[in-house]
């Protein structure tokens, strides 16, 4: 389960996203690549051969999270659930569909130079692959965001794509869909309704960098999984890294980050393309 965003605040454009697993896992510091579309940050995790956000030098940024539904809820036990076997499948498995999305993740920011081309790939890519689980998306450059819901059907042989532009200078979510029907209800799933409800009160009052950081910091449940930032027993999801990308005319892509901790333990470092 993840919270992920978008701001537009003084000509400058912002994503975030705030990583929470279940397993104890190691995230990579971020690493400056070559794609056909220039120069891009890519981070980085164990046991995935792409990438889990990234920016590229046009100021091209990616933010994704899992999408939920009432028969697979994004409960961490006592089966995994289709999500959640997502990052428990083997990396070693060149046929998993995971590594083959993460690989897709990348390739948005890597060889596309504007937001509107990235999401025309990332949105094909999903329907030539009838990928077999929900997925929600987030792109954005320094004039505009898309956000991507998924659905691959009840079937799986009816994938559909839905997209939409936000209308303010803000817009966030967690894990459950906005466009699509299916999706999980509240009492399967408090946290994704509750952490988005923080999220959007926390960005209404403050839409700019600090108000990113004010949610991403946020613990008004407690340290515990219904928060955005989740301090969870073992075995449930606790947040393990945060990214906030950064683009403007005129001014270089950049990301704020940190990996292996939360933000309430760590500080952000800043790396600039």
């Amino acid at each position: 389960m993840c919270t992920i965003g978008w701001v537009r605040h003084e000509g400058r454009t912002f994503t975030f996203k705030q990583c929470d697993l279940t397993t104890p896992t190691l995230f990579f510091e971020p690493e400056q690549v070559q794609g056909r579309a220039g120069r891009y940050l890519a981070f980085r995790r164990q046991g995935r051969p792409g990438i889990w956000s990234g920016v590229n030098e046009r100021g091209v940024s990616f933010v994704a999270a899992d999408y939920y539904t009432n028969s697979d809820p994004g409960e961490p036990s006592p089966a995994p659930s289709n999500s959640a076997a997502k990052a428990l499948a083997s990396s070693a498995d060149n046929d998993d569909p995971v590594n083959a999305l993460f690989l897709a993740y990348e390739a948005s920011i890597a060889n596309h130079g504007t937001a509107q081309e990235a999401i025309a790939f990332l949105s094909q890519w999903y329907l030539d692959q009838r990928f077999p689980a929900p997925d929600i998306a987030l792109i954005a450059d320094a004039t505009q965001a898309f956000f991507l819901e998924y659905y691959p059907g009840e079937t799986g042989q009816d994938p559909q794509v839905l997209t939409l532009t936000p209308g303010e200078s803000w817009f966030a979510s967690t894990n459950h869909a906005r466009m699509f029907s299916q999706t999980v209800d509240y009492t399967r799933n408090h946290s994704t309704y509750l952490r988005l409800a923080r999220a959007e009160a926390l960005l209404n009052g403050q839409p700019d960098l600090d108000g990113i950081q004010a949610v991403l910091r946020d613990q008004y449940y407690g340290q515990t999984e219904l928060s955005i930032c989740r301090e969870g027993q073992p075995g449930q999801y606790s947040t393990q890294a945060t990214v906030i990308t950064e683009a403007g005319a005129g001014l270089p892509a950049a990301a704020r980050y940190l990996i292996n901790g939360n933000p309430r333990e760590k500080p952000y470092t800043l790396k600039r393309i």
